[in-house]
């Protein structure tokens, strides 16, 4: 019986694969000027957080992430050009 609990919260902090589709039916909150009829085309940015620079990726598999493609590292975020810009203070 221990060992089924420690299994179960084990799972529960893993992170798990989640399919595109889960990830874009999310509940999180967007501005809505980019989702209604026309909808504003967003500019996606990635940003190394190693290299602590914007720089052009490669993907992994066909996952949701990203490599960097000058250090090589799995150290990318991506979004839009604005939200990139200002969480990472880049001018």
């Amino acid at each position: 019986m221990n060992e089924e609990k420690s299994n179960a919260e084990t799972e529960a902090h893993c992170p798990t694969d989640k399919e595109y589709v889960d990830i874009i039916k999310s509940d999180s909150k967007i501005d809505k000027k980019y989702v209604e009829e026309p909808g504003q085309p967003a500019k996606i940015a990635y940003y190394c957080r190693e290299c602590k620079k914007p720089v052009t990726p490669k993907r992994i598999g066909k996952k949701l992430s990203f490599k960097c493609g000058e250090c090589d590292k799995e150290q990318v975020s991506f979004g839009t050009e604005d939200s990139i810009t200002s969480y990472y203070n880049i001018k």
